[in-house]
């Protein structure tokens, strides 16, 4: 509470690009060229952020880019198989653990959190603007051409409806976000954009020597989908700095000569 309570808005901008682009790239590199003290140097960076921001997600990513790394071997061939396996693993070690110990930290984690908790504030974003009218980026994007609709996002207004918290900011998904502001034409709106974004990051790896490093570093950014919108998580989440480094990392190669 503390570090929200002093963080200036460029402070919150670099916190969050170094915890889901400029250390995870440390952690990839070191994954990708087998220089695993990377990885170590990675971790300890992104342990640092967490004493600071107090948000797991910072502590656990690396784990999420080492399971990507390991289902994406051999050309990504059983990459579904492997990481779906991977994450019902996970779930199960979990609820055996909290057994084990009599307790629910676990299983509150890894289950409630990444998946029960996104489901469920999707059903309430869907409930609330189905019968109010729609939020149109006013708030945001939008709001020197519209009048504002809310005094607030759709997250904190999600936060105070259903949980009487109105300083909780209940992030959903970029569906949920894409209905808040535009109702059901919204996920086809959105669909189509980010469609539009993986297409053009998709141009940008083609390159064998940068694919594995380009396909594990949009993890975090595209993890960030699960419970941000695509306009927070384009810029806040980092995903337009993740496309800015792979041109550069592209460009490095066509300087040398390596048109590969």
């Amino acid at each position: 509470m503390t570090f929200r309570t002093k963080l200036t808005p460029l402070a919150g901008y670099i916190i969050q690009w170094l915890a889901k682009v400029c250390n995870p790239l440390v952690v990839t590199i070191g994954l990708c060229k087998k220089k695993y003290t990377y990885v170590v140097i990675g971790l300890g960076l992104q342990y640092l952020l967490y004493t600071v921001n107090g948000l797991k997600s910072t502590l656990l990513s690396t784990g999420l880019l080492i399971i990507v790394f390991i289902a994406f071997r051999k050309k990504g061939r059983n990459f579904s198989i492997l990481f779906c396996i991977s994450l019902c693993s996970l779930l199960g070690i979990s609820i055996f653990l909290d057994f084990i110990l009599d307790q629910a930290y676990f299983s509150n984690l890894f289950a409630r959190r990444m998946i029960i908790t996104p489901g469920l504030l999707t059903s309430y974003y869907v409930d609330f603007f189905s019968t109010h009218p729609k939020a149109l980026l006013s708030y945001n994007i939008l709001e020197k051409f519209i009048d504002p609709v809310y005094d607030k996002s759709p997250p904190y207004i999600i936060g105070t409806e259903y949980f009487g918290r109105p300083e909780m900011a209940a992030n959903a998904n970029m569906f949920a976000d894409a209905f808040a502001n535009f109702g059901y034409i919204g996920f086809f709106v959105y669909t189509v954009i980010l469609a539009a974004i993986l297409w053009f990051y998709d141009s940008l790896t083609q390159n064998e020597k940068w694919q594995g490093v380009g396909i594990i570093l949009f993890v975090v950014p595209a993890w960030c989908l699960a419970d941000t919108a695509l306009t927070t998580t384009f810029v806040t989440g980092g995903m337009f700095l993740t496309f800015v480094i792979m041109y550069l990392l592209l460009g490095s190669d066509l300087q040398k000569g390596d048109n590969r």
